[in-house]
């Protein structure tokens, strides 16, 4: 169990980083640079950031039609919310914080 569990969250970040990358050029604006404090995703201070929030956020910097993908890729456990610490370990916001 262990090593599939160890083998799903590696086939996980190995493919957001492939997406990432693959989407780079298109994925992200760059019109603003994207908050580090995780209180500014977070909007309604439950320590959890859900699609609409991430959304409201990330939207313009991350094209409309990419947020679900992007949201997607950043919720690494794949249960509908993004915590502080996946945020952080995103690939959106590497280089940026």
């Amino acid at each position: 169990m262990l090593l599939n569990l160890y083998t799903t969250e590696k086939y996980a970040l190995k493919f957001a980083k492939e997406f990432v990358e693959e989407k780079e050029a298109t994925w992200v604006s760059g019109s603003s640079p994207l908050p580090c404090n995780f209180a500014a995703w977070d909007k309604n201070g439950d320590d959890h950031v859900d699609l609409e929030e991430f959304s409201s956020v990330a939207y313009p910097n991350v094209k409309e039609g990419d947020l679900a993908l992007a949201f997607q890729s950043t919720d690494t456990d794949e249960n509908q919310q993004i915590s502080k610490s996946e945020l952080h370990k995103a690939e959106i916001m590497f280089g940026i914080c």
